[in-house]
């Protein structure tokens, strides 16, 4: 017999909190005050570059979305191929494995951001695409197959585990 979702939910909840709860977490606030210090550093070079050059701003931010979404993706990959192989000697790798798709839904909404504000200033054919490559190369069809391969991408890897781990 099994356990109605809303009861393995809060059951798995339980778990989680407990495990939580005996992880020797230490707050540091100088490494939260460096960390903070890099995103604001990244943020102003992404803004300074997008008012001074924009097209390179824009290329940068689409070349770290793409190559930090495949790092994600090939990780919950390597998480599977793992999971489907029995590989029980692959405890660390696995939790580094699934902890990296942490950043997919981050990702995704990265992509996103990138599909309305950015296309319009880092791809050369948005204004002028030469006819014969006008059906692949407009912005529908750009807007269309970028999201619906992210919707598939989010629909594979976010299905929860039909089965629990039990590696210690």
């Amino acid at each position: 017999m099994t356990a109605h979702p809303a009861e393995q939910a809060a059951l798995r909840e339980e778990i989680l909190k407990d495990i939580a709860g005996k992880l020797p977490v230490i707050p540091n606030a100088r490494k939260r005050m460096i960390w903070g210090a890099c995103v604001a550093i990244g943020v102003l070079s992404f803004a300074f570059l997008l008012f001074s050059q924009p097209q390179r701003a824009w290329g940068a931010y689409a070349i770290n979305t793409i190559y930090w979404l495949g790092i994600a993706q090939g990780a919950v990959v390597l998480a599977c191929a793992i999971r489907l192989a029995n590989g029980r000697w692959a405890g660390p790798i696995m939790r580094i494995a699934e902890s990296l798709s942490a950043f997919l839904p981050f990702g995704y909404l990265l992509m996103v951001i990138l599909l309305i504000a950015g296309i319009w200033t880092y791809l050369p054919w948005v204004k002028h695409v030469e006819p014969r490559q006008a059906p692949y190369l407009n912005v529908p069809f750009l807007y269309a197959r970028t999201l619906i391969g992210l919707g598939l991408l989010w629909r594979t890897t976010s299905r929860p585990s039909s089965s629990r781990s039990t590696r210690s």
